[in-house]
């Protein structure tokens, strides 16, 4: 009777993330938030929703959103709403 299974170390867990080129500086916040957006192209977002998904405050996503939203990588779908760009999406699929 060994019990149950302990689950796995966190180092060990295999991130879902997605694994591709953001075309952002690996490991900037700009490129955590493509990562969170190309890990599940469909998936709309609101910043808050974003924040908690990637352990952040709010306010860490707002400019990269902007930012990103600017640059054409991230659409707007309503008032405070994002998504991937089309572009992206089908890059992603």
């Amino acid at each position: 009777p060994l019990g149950p299974t302990p689950p796995p170390a966190p180092e060990a867990v295999i991130s879902t993330a997605w694994q591709g080129d953001t075309g952002e500086a690996r490991g900037t916040m700009r490129d955590r938030v493509l990562r969170a957006f190309f890990a599940a192209p469909q998936r709309e977002r609101r910043a808050a929703d974003l924040a908690a998904e990637l352990e952040v405050e709010r306010h860490a996503v707002t400019a990269p959103l902007s930012q990103l939203t600017t640059s054409g990588k991230l659409e707007r779908t309503g008032y405070g709403i994002y998504r991937l760009a089309r572009k992206l999406a089908r890059r992603a699929a």
